[in-house]
């Protein structure tokens, strides 16, 4: 099936739109975040504010990632919708099976490690200075 460069095109947007709108998203947990840490305004999970300030460490490091993440792949959908061959290459680079095939690999593993990384957070947010 050939794919013509204006339905190429129409799937740039929509993905473009979409990737914008988790940046927003993105944005304002971070921005929130960030102003209950910097007011000292955290809401106390068992009685002091420790937990939650690990809890919202963690939660503002993984939302860190998603937002750098998200908008490489927003400059490049910007910088694919500029060029019709930059946009063939992107379409070619995000359908490529080896590619699709080592990106599930990656998150299998990442999946079987996380038991592992949940305890030892438990265990790190369980611990408190007496």
């Amino acid at each position: 099936m050939k794919t013509t460069i204006e339905a190429l095109r129409k799937d740039a947007r929509r993905r473009l739109r979409r990737e914008s709108i988790s940046a927003a998203a993105i944005c304002i947990v971070l921005v929130t975040g960030g102003a209950l840490t910097a007011t000292d305004n955290l809401p106390a999970i068992s009685g002091t504010t420790t937990t939650s300030a690990f809890l919202l460490g963690a939660v503002m490091g993984l939302c860190t990632v998603a937002a750098v993440v998200t908008i490489k792949t927003i400059v490049s959908l910007r910088h694919a919708l500029t060029d019709d061959q930059t946009l063939r290459r992107l379409y070619a680079k995000e359908n490529d099976e080896f590619q699709a095939h080592m990106e599930r690999e990656i998150a299998r593993t990442f999946i079987q490690i996380m038991p592992a990384l949940a305890i030892i957070a438990i265990f790190v947010g369980a611990t408190r200075k007496r």
